[in-house]
């Protein structure tokens, strides 16, 4: 009996499993955002991707140039390779979409970026691998 394999995407694909999202997620640093609904420029910005996680109760968060994801928030995340070298990662959930792409020149994240970055609790990791497990 032959056993299921994996996909293997590279440079474009569709992601489903949240366990791939939040790999996706996780190679981003800043970026550029733009929210729309129903195809309306809702808000668009440059911030820095400061936490990704997944919550049964917690909010997608885009505040103070600082983004906070749960991936629970989406039904897919699509990413491709733009033809000046930058990553664009969609995340859509019904009508609406974040998109994210990678910026050019950075810079370094503000003091306050770094310090919420730090703030992160030793159990994320626990407790997402955890309600992964209870969704399959």
């Amino acid at each position: 009996m032959a056993r299921k394999k994996a996909p293997i995407v590279v440079s474009e694909g569709t992601l489903y499993r949240t366990l791939d999202i939040v790999r996706a997620l996780l190679t981003l640093d800043a970026v550029e955002y733009e929210y729309t609904v129903d195809g309306i420029d809702v808000s668009r910005g440059e911030g820095w991707l400061v936490r990704v996680f997944y919550s049964h109760e917690s909010a997608t968060l885009v505040v103070n140039s600082c983004l906070f994801i749960n991936v629970r928030s989406f039904d897919y995340l699509h990413f491709k390779e733009l033809s000046d070298g930058r990553i664009e990662v969609e995340l859509v959930s019904d009508s609406a979409q974040l998109r994210l792409r990678t910026r050019r020149d950075p810079g370094r994240p503000p003091v306050a970026v770094e310090r919420l970055r730090r703030l992160e609790d030793d159990e994320f990791e626990f407790q997402f691998y955890t309600q992964e497990q209870d969704e399959e």
